[in-house]
This record gives structure tokens, C-alpha cells and sequence, in this order.
């Protein structure tokens, strides 16, 4: 997580625990404007509205208006993290134990990158997922440092 990333959320996540909200995820591009997106999750674990994106966006602009801490401009985004929501903290791997998630590693396992299967279990450290090997089910120990995408798979 880049310096800045890190210093958002510290900035954001009191007052948007305030209003009820959580942080799922931070992201921020620069290209020739900046974009920052802040995904955001009701802590009642009730869906995201609308409103729910609006009250949020107005918070996070005036608490980094006042911060500051993105030097150049930049388009503000608010958003819901989807059925296909992004696990981006440890305490997000615990929270979905036993739904089917998509894991992509720095480095191949078995020739692969990505791997599917059913998130069994999860600590401070990695999580274990079970995959589809052929005919069997294998257990696999993933480290939160080498996941660079973790998401859960919708169900439809």
C-alpha cells in the first residue's frame, strides 16, 4: 500500500465510521488528472444506495479539503465495492469464510496466477482456500503478501 493510500485512510476512516461507513479499498491513479476512489460498505452490512455514495463524497471532500493531502487535482469517486467485492484486508478474508473468492498471486503456483475456490479459513497472515484439482479438492495457503487481487465471486 503506497504512502498516500495509507494516509487516506487514516484520514477518512474516523469520520466516515461516524456516518456508519467502513473502507473497503482506497485507490488512487495519477495520470493527467488524478482519480481517487473510495469504496465504501455500510458498517450495519446493509447494501450501499445512492445516498449512502453522495453522504460519503461530501464528507471525504470537505475533511481532505481541510487535510490536503493530494497536492494535485483530482476527481473525487465514491463507490459500492459490487457483488464481486474486492478483499482487501485481513478482517475482510475472516468476515467471508466459506464464500467462493478469485486469488491472484505475484508469482505462478503450479503454472497458475489465479486460482477459484471456497475460502475455508483466514488469520492475520494468509488465508486457505479450497480448490478444484482435477477431480479432488486441495487446500491452499495463500500469504496476503503475495495476493495482488482478491475477490469474491457472485452468485447468481
Amino acid at each position: 500500500m503506497s504512502t498516500l493510500v495509507h494516509r487516506l485512510e487514516e484520514i477518512l476512516t474516523p469520520p466516515l465510521k461516524d456516518l456508519g461507513f467502513g473502507i473497503v479499498r482506497v485507490h488512487y491513479v495519477k495520470i493527467k488528472r488524478g482519480r481517487l476512489q473510495v469504496m465504501i460498505e455500510r458498517l450495519d452490512d446493509a447494501a450501499i444506495s445512492m445516498e449512502d455514495c453522495v453522504t460519503a463524497s461530501r464528507e471525504i471532500s470537505v475533511v481532505l479539503d481541510v487535510a490536503d493531502p493530494i497536492e494535485e487535482s483530482y476527481t473525487l469517486e465514491v463507490t459500492s465495492p459490487g457483488l464481486d467485492r474486492p478483499l482487501t484486508k485481513p478482517e475482510h478474508f475472516t468476515r467471508f469464510q466459506g464464500e467462493e473468492v478469485d486469488v491472484h498471486i505475484f508469482a505462478p503456483r503450479q503454472g497458475r496466477r489465479k486460482f477459484q475456490g471456497l475460502l475455508k479459513t483466514s488469520d492475520e497472515k494468509s488465508c486457505t482456500l479450497s480448490t478444484k484439482e482435477g477431480d479432488e479438492w486441495v487446500d491452499q495457503v495463500f500469504l496476503y503478501t503475495e495476493i495482488t487481487k482478491a475477490n469474491l465471486v457472485p452468485q447468481y
